[in-house]
């Protein structure tokens, strides 16, 4: 029950989009280069090939800290204290089935 409002991953998706997207990123091909960076400047010199820049992850220090997320208010606290509920009246039932209502008659005698 507490998996559904888990929310995992910098973005806050749900377990299941989380593990369909680590899934994929399993099993997809990748491209591996092996050429390493000029040691000296070939071609012209007279610099207008533009130097590549390296992007700046968009990671804050609050997704790599806090990457679980609980989705209290897509869901709603009556629908899971319905599942609460059933649950615990499931296992009451069984419980009783199970020579509960004899350790029960204990306390009415």
């Amino acid at each position: 029950m507490a998996l559904a409002l888990l929310r995992l991953g910098p973005d806050r998706v749900p377990p299941e989009t989380w593990l369909k997207r680590r899934f994929r990123y399993a099993v997809q091909t990748r491209q591996y280069v092996n050429q390493q960076t000029a040691t000296r400047r070939t071609g012209s010199e007279d610099g207008s090939k533009q130097s590549s820049k390296r992007k700046v992850p968009s990671f804050t220090a609050e997704t790599i800290l806090q990457p679980i997320d609980w989705a209290w208010d897509e869901v709603g606290i009556y629908p899971l204290l319905t599942a609460l509920l059933a649950v615990v009246g499931v296992y009451f039932s069984v419980w009783l089935a199970n020579g509960g209502a004899e350790e029960l008659s204990i306390w009415f005698r």
